[in-house]
């Protein structure tokens, strides 16, 4: 046998050669496309949790600022029990020193208790004097004209909200504006203030040149 055709009886054929390159590209091409949908499948899963979580922030947001625009209706649970008698009196010395501190200097506190440790109520058919409650609030406050957006939209949540959402209630809002302006103001800003409180309806407005 010559040498050519014991090296040609060694080597493998070249075609086997080249299916095996074939299949091993094949197999690299679908582990890296498997490998592409996994990355695409944690993308999609990751993204719906992010959504989910702000939906769920978004919620307690509205319903924290709009807790007052909720119906509700409260549960009140009453519940009657006998004091013992040995303690009877440290409740009523608690009262008694309770009630002085509320009392102002050189009036005498009136004692309400009965012998029997009740206390004395309203007379039958005599209504109890309605504790007064304010009626009427005002309030006055400087606004930073570079961050008017920031501050208005904090003094609506966190005290006209609160007026508002109290039944019967009538909140009147008034926005004073005074600029002061050194070097003057020119034309064309005059017109266009002008027209503008014009269009939103300004009461009264005006530049002055003093």
């Amino acid at each position: 046998m010559s040498t050519s055709e014991q090296v040609s009886l060694g080597a493998p054929p070249a075609g086997a050669e080249a299916a095996q390159a074939r299949a091993l590209a094949k197999r690299n091409a679908q582990r890296r496309a498997g490998f592409l949908r996994q990355i695409l499948r944690w993308h999609w899963i990751s993204a719906a949790i992010c959504l989910i979580g702000m939906l769920l922030f978004a919620i307690t947001g509205i319903t924290l600022n709009h807790a007052g625009s909720i119906p509700a209706t409260p549960r009140v649970t009453e519940r009657t029990a006998d004091l013992p008698a040995d303690l009877l009196p440290l409740v009523q010395a608690a009262e008694a020193e309770e009630a002085a501190k509320k009392t102002p200097e050189g009036v005498s506190a009136v004692d309400t208790r009965k012998a029997d440790g009740g206390t004395v109520g309203p007379k039958e058919g005599e209504t109890p004097p309605a504790a007064e409650v304010p009626r009427r609030f005002y309030g006055s406050v400087e606004l930073d004209a570079t961050r008017l957006g920031r501050d208005a939209s904090q003094i609506a949540e966190e005290v006209i909200q609160h007026l508002t959402a109290l039944v019967g209630s009538t909140v009147r809002l008034t926005l004073e504006i005074e600029a002061n302006i050194p070097s003057g103001a020119p034309d064309n800003v005059v017109r266009t203030v002008s027209e503008n409180c014009r269009t939103l309806r300004f009461k009264t407005q005006g530049f002055e040149k003093e």
